[in-house]
């Protein structure tokens, strides 16, 4: 796995990685009609903003396997390829991002979990806050959880 800065070049491969991931791996939890309606509900824009060395993609052979990054205290756009879940790549990118992270010596970390990858976040320290919901631009609300991960000035 190679870590580099998330640049404009890799969006439109980490727009494919995010559908895929969704379609993947969330049907189960959301089912398919609605994962059908989140993914037509991604666009390149949606990227827009992003704010580099502080969004990454992981890449093996070329292909980008995995992206994510954060907005402020936010972790957002945490996606691993759907083939390469229980292959320990999720904690080994996560635990790359945590660690560049640390370096604004933050107080938190919070996300906005789907109900897929709650139980990875909850391993990863997460604790739950409360229950919320995502809306889609189309309407559509998914229930998510927010989750917060504290540090204490000694872990930085």
């Amino acid at each position: 796995m190679r870590l580099l800065s998330m640049t404009n070049n890799h969006i439109p491969a980490a727009v494919k990685l995010q559908k895929m991931a969704i379609t993947d791996l969330c049907e189960p939890d959301y089912g398919k009609n609605i994962c059908a309606q989140w993914v037509n509900d991604i666009e390149e824009s949606d990227f827009a903003g992003f704010k580099e060395g502080q969004y990454f993609v992981a890449e093996d052979a070329g292909e980008i396997i995995a992206m994510g990054g954060w907005t402020g205290d936010n972790l957002k756009l945490f996606y691993i390829a759907p083939n390469l879940v229980g292959q320990g790549l999720a904690t080994e990118f996560y635990e790359a991002l945590e660690k560049l992270y640390l370096t604004e010596k933050p107080k938190h970390w919070l996300v906005l979990a789907t109900l897929t990858a709650l139980p990875f976040y909850l391993k990863m320290g997460f604790q739950k806050m409360q229950t919320s919901v995502f809306k889609l631009k189309n309407g559509i609300e998914l229930p998510m959880h927010v989750l917060m991960k504290t540090y204490s000035p000694e872990a930085q």
